[in-house]
């Protein structure tokens, strides 16, 4: 286990955990855009496993739920599945057998001053099904 800077770096024979609260992500990183102008708050992470890799990443912008929603139905296509309620919405793509990505959007008031939050997580399988 290490530490610099905050950050938390866990490996184990099985892979490794990195935790950073300045640490951030690529669109490439994960799997898909980052909305214009979204910026990024503490809770991202990445793991490495010999079965796969999953990165996390956390956003705030002023727009509204639907207006991101909107932009990731866009960018994600036809083929995403989408659940939208009315303080939040999920959007997910299967973009192959081994690899998905997941967008959840919360837009509640009382939170993060109003602000929509944005969370992608990008999963790769190393295992074929």
């Amino acid at each position: 286990m290490s530490g610099p800077g905050g950050q938390v770096t866990v490996t184990t024979p099985g892979g490794s955990y990195t935790a950073n609260p300045t640490q951030t992500y690529t669109a490439s990183e994960l799997g898909t855009e980052i909305y214009p102008g979204a910026q990024p708050r503490r809770g991202g992470m990445k793991m490495d496993l010999p079965t796969g890799s999953m990165v996390t990443a956390i956003f705030l912008t002023s727009d509204s739920k639907e207006q991101v929603l909107d932009f990731y139905k866009t960018t994600m296509g036809s083929t995403a599945s989408v659940i939208d309620t009315e303080d939040g919405a999920i959007i997910t793509l299967a973009k192959s057998q081994q690899e998905s990505v997941m967008v959840t959007i919360t837009a509640k008031p009382s939170e993060n001053d109003g602000k929509t939050q944005i969370t992608i997580v990008h999963t790769t399988s190393t295992k074929s099904s």
